[in-house]
C-alpha cells in the first residue's frame, strides 16, 4: 500500500511519521533501496504501526512502543495464522520485577509482550512467573483483531478500498526481512 493509505488509516500525519522515522520509533525497518516517501509498504507494516500506536497511547514511549512490537510480531503473527476464524488475538505487554517508585510514579523492572488469545497470554505469564520467579506488576491486553477489523473499516472508506481490503486479508502471512 502506499504511504498515503498507510498514514490515512493510522491517521500519522506526514510530519509525524517523518519524526518516528528520524527517532528510530517506528515499528519496522526501511526495507533496502527503499525511497524515504514514494514507496509501497506491505500491510503488516499497517498493523505494525496502529499497534504501537495503541502500545504508546497507553503510556509507553514511542520508541518503547516500537521496540515491543518490533519484537513481537513475529509471534502475533503467527499466532493469528494458527488461530481460527473467530478467534481474538491479543497482544500482551506484562511489567514484571519490584515496584519502585520514582517522584511518585510506580513503574515494572521489565516489560515483556506475550501473543495470542487471553487465556494463552495468562498461561505464558504464569510459565515466565514460574520460570523467573519475578513478580507481575502490570498487563495490559491489546485486541488486536478488534483493531484489525476497524482498520479494515477504514480501508472501505478510501478510494482504493477493494485493493486495500485484499491486501489485509494477507496481512498476517507477510514477514518483516
Amino acid at each position: 500500500m502506499r504511504r498515503a493509505d498507510l498514514l490515512a488509516l493510522t491517521g500519522v500525519t506526514e510530519q509525524g511519521f517523518s519524526a518516528l522515522a528520524h527517532r528510530n520509533a517506528l515499528p519496522f525497518s526501511r526495507k533496502p533501496g527503499q525511497s524515504k516517501t514514494w514507496t509501497d509498504y506491505p500491510a503488516s507494516d499497517l498493523l505494525r504501526l496502529d499497534l504501537a500506536i495503541a502500545c504508546s497511547q497507553l503510556g509507553h514511549t514511542k520508541v518503547q512502543a516500537a521496540g515491543l512490537v518490533r519484537g513481537g510480531f513475529p509471534d502475533l503473527a503467527a499466532a493469528a495464522r494458527r488461530s481460527r476464524a473467530n478467534d481474538e488475538i491479543y497482544f500482551g505487554i506484562v511489567g514484571f520485577g519490584d515496584r519502585h517508585r520514582e517522584a511518585g510514579a510506580e513503574s515494572a523492572t521489565a516489560t515483556v509482550s506475550f501473543v495470542g488469545s487471553a487465556g494463552s497470554i495468562f498461561r505464558q505469564i504464569q510459565a515466565y512467573t514460574a520460570r523467573t520467579s519475578d513478580t507481575l506488576f502490570s498487563l495490559v491486553l491489546i485486541n488486536v483483531s478488534q483493531r484489525l477489523r476497524e482498520l479494515k473499516e477504514r480501508a472501505q472508506q478510501r478510494p482504493n478500498g477493494p485493493a486495500l481490503l485484499l491486501e489485509l486479508e494477507d496481512a498476517w502471512l507477510e514477514e518483516e526481512q
